[in-house]
């Protein structure tokens, strides 16, 4: 997995950005910079991450900024990374970190590997259904639940966790429905069966990563919802309990146009809160249950004429939020392209739990 930082400025918002081996990333004030800080006390060009192929190391190097670098409280002209390690520019705090030091392939791999299951499972099951039937998509995890733990152990108290996995989530049998029976639940037949067919095309995708990197997973999931919901930005937001901020965990879109104001607020903050706060959907442009604001001063800088943000939940319980906009034309979203997002979404948040786990 590639390393990456995050970074924490005076703004509202934390984001990720990832790093690369083969090009150097600069970072500063300036348009030239690799990471753009709008940060009065950081310098032009400020400082300059590298990996060293050599020594196999981060490397940090400041470029003679006026306020110098700091790395973990102490002043640093060029030093080695660590995972974990904090760098202070200015008014900013990035937070360096290396997973390949922590997370075992081994466990990448019995997580890409329960992924692909699940998606051949739903393929089999939208190939053998009959004329009656639907495929509809229960609670899939990519690791076993406490509720699953404890059953497992009150079966066979000597089983380690890692290894308890309900086999029946790879049956195509469990998911199979009568067609009758969701249409009395209010269910439509086409939207379930087209979610079901979407989302095991987007997990058979992620299955084949070959990095155990999170970001990427999120980012190749928000391509593919950002495309079937004809949208130019795509946000994974995770909210950070201790700095009360929130983690833009990966996002999609063209900002190479976007004011300084867009990229210090890429994301209206009134309507994010509110959709996580209320745990409902919150747009303009979806259904009468769905929440409006009308009155968002940041709607209106960034020139929003569509939006949605959806929340998301981890085993239940609210964990995190997808934000989707388009800035040129109004766009209504149908319910299935929703639904899609929940499922989606739902499912790439145990990735966060299972990789900060390891």
């Amino acid at each position: 997995m590639r390393a990456s930082l995050l970074i924490d400025g005076p703004g509202l918002w934390a984001y990720n950005v990832e790093l690369s081996k083969v090009e150097d990333t600069v970072i500063g004030r300036t348009r030239a910079a690799d990471i753009v800080l709008p940060d009065e006390k950081v310098s032009g060009k400020h400082a300059i991450i590298q990996f060293n192929k050599e020594k196999r190391v981060w490397q940090l190097k400041d470029l003679g900024s006026s306020n110098g670098t700091l790395l973990n409280g102490v002043r640093a002209s060029e030093s080695q990374l660590k995972d974990g390690d904090r760098i202070r520019l200015g008014s900013t705090e990035a937070v360096f970190k290396d997973r390949e030091s922590r997370v075992s392939e081994r466990e990448w791999d019995k997580t890409v590997l329960r992924m692909s299951r699940h998606a051949l499972a739903l393929k089999e099951a939208l190939q053998k259904k009959s004329q009656e039937e639907i495929v509809v998509i229960p609670d899939l995890h990519l690791a076993p639940t406490e509720e699953q733990r404890e059953m497992a152990h009150q079966e066979n108290p000597g089983a380690p966790s890692s290894m308890i996995y309900e086999e029946d989530e790879f049956d195509p049998e469990r998911y199979r429905q009568r067609t009758e029976e969701a249409e009395k639940a209010g269910k439509k037949a086409e939207d379930m069966m087209w979610v079901a067919e979407k989302f095991a095309e987007i997990i058979g995708e992620l299955a084949k990563a070959k990095e155990h990197d999170k970001t990427e997973v999120y980012r190749v999931a928000l391509k593919y919802l950002r495309d079937l919901m004809k949208v130019e930005n795509g946000f994974l937001m995770i909210p950070n309990r201790e700095t009360r901020r929130w983690v833009i965990e990966a996002w999609v879109g063209n900002n190479k146009e976007w004011t300084r104001y867009e990229k210090e607020h890429p994301v209206p903050l009134t309507v994010a809160n509110d959709a996580y706060r209320q745990d409902m959907i919150v747009s303009n442009v979806y259904g009468e249950s769905a929440e409006s604001i009308s009155n968002s001063a940041s709607l209106m800088q960034l020139n929003v004429q569509s939006y949605i943000a959806v929340p998301l939940k981890r085993e239940g319980k609210k964990a995190g939020l997808f934000y989707f906009d388009v800035r040129n034309t109004l766009v209504k979203f149908e319910d299935r392209q929703v639904q899609l997002a929940q499922r989606v979404g739902n499912y790439m948040l145990e990735f966060d739990a299972k990789l900060n786990e390891t």
